[in-house]
Parts: C-alpha cells; structure tokens; sequence
C-alpha cells in the first residue's frame, strides 16, 4: 500500500472524519454527508483537507450550510485560510432534488468523476448514497479509463477505510430545530441566509476558483496552489 493510503489509516484522521460525522449530525434539513475527494480515495498527503459533500431537504440548502459550517467551525475542524491539513472542507452541498453533479466543464468532468465515485456514506437516511449514484452513473464511464491496478487498489481502499469509520453502518442524522425552520418561519430564514451566502460566495470568488452557488447547489472549488494539496 502506498505511503499515502497509509497515512489515511491514521487513528488521528480517522477521529477527525468520525467527530466531524458526529457533529454534521445535528444539522437541520441535513439528509446525506459523505467524505469523498483525495482521503477517500487513497491520494491524500500530509497537507491535504478533508472533503465531506452534503445532501439536504429541498428548500434548505443554505440553511443547512449555515448551522454545517458553525458546528465543524465549533469543533476546531474547518477548512479556513492557511488552516488546509486535516481540517474538514464542506465544499459541496445538494439539494435532494438536484442530485446530478455533472459540470459544464468538459475540463472538470474528470475531475469531479475521480472525487466522488469513491463517496463514502457517513451520514444518510433514506437511501441517499443510492440516490446519488443512480443520478450520476457517468461517473462510472470516465473511471474506467483509470488503469485496473489502481482502480481495484482504489476501492479496496476505500471499502476497508469505510469499514474502519462506521463500524458498522452510516449514522443516521437527527434532524434538530427542523419543526422551529420548517414552514413559513423557514423560508424566510432560508431566503436571508441564501441572499447572505451567495453575496458572500460571490465577493470571495477568485481568478481560476469554480464555485457554484444556486438554490439547489452549491459547489466551491478553489484552484489549488501549485504544489497544493
């Protein structure tokens, strides 16, 4: 096994991804999280963040985002300027309505294809993780063109680091505060935090970032520094 699927075994990084899990539990609306990109696929170094992607109710997205964002922020784990290793990057949230995360881009189909086909479900109701593959199965098309050996290490991978994180199965959310933001009171409240975030996302955007902020999704994406993680 390579020395950097070595490193993801981790017992520390292991209780990070676990904590964080922990945590995104008590998010409103939250329907799905899972860790995907460089950590569970078996690619990651000793500078690289950890990627969760989050599913939510419809009509809830950004809300969800905001009580997401406090809760791995009150932990000490959040991905924020410099603070990149081993901190938990929240950089894609989906409506349960919009579950294809298929971009324009012919230049990041690769891309996203290789982060998440190797998803690993960490939270989830409802079947959300079959969901989601079943409205991206293009996905499995652009990763046959990985070469076999490191496909099969890949998932072997992540099957065992799945094993070593949920025990037994994903943890199922709690759902706190839904009956309070559901309703009338909610769509307000979402309306304000939507208007708030995209400004914010919008102010933030850099030359080369690919960022995606809508009603149904939103997708953060940063260009990496040359050597980055």
């Amino acid at each position: 096994m390579k020395a950097e699927m070595k490193l993801i075994l981790d017992k520390k990084l292991i209780f990070r991804i676990r904590f964080g899990a922990f945590a995104l539990r008590f998010v409103p609306f939250l329907r799905f999280a899972g860790l995907n990109g460089s950590v569970a696929r078996g690619e990651a170094n000793d500078q690289s963040d950890i990627d969760f992607l989050i599913i939510t109710k419809r009509g809830r997205v950004y809300t969800a985002r905001f009580f997401a964002t406090l809760l791995i922020q009150m932990i000490g784990l959040r991905r924020h300027g410099k603070a990149v290793a081993g901190r938990i990057c929240l950089n894609c949230y989906l409506s349960e309505s919009s579950l294809n995360i298929k971009p324009d881009s012919l230049q990041s189909v690769k891309k996203v294809a290789t982060s998440n086909i190797f998803l690993i479900s960490l939270i989830e109701s409802d079947k959300f993780y079959k969901k989601f593959m079943q409205e991206n199965l293009w996905m499995k098309e652009l990763v046959k063109k990985i070469p076999e050996k490191k496909s099969l290490a890949m998932s072997d991978y992540c099957q065992n680091l799945s094993e070593r994180i949920n025990r037994s199965k994903p943890s199922r959310p709690f759902g706190l505060f839904e009956p309070i933001l559901s309703g009338a009171i909610g769509n307000f409240v979402e309306n304000k935090l939507m208007a708030y975030q995209v400004s914010r996302i919008k102010r933030g955007k850099k030359v080369g970032d690919e960022t995606l902020s809508t009603k149904d999704q939103i997708k953060l994406h940063p260009k990496k520094a040359k050597g980055g993680p």
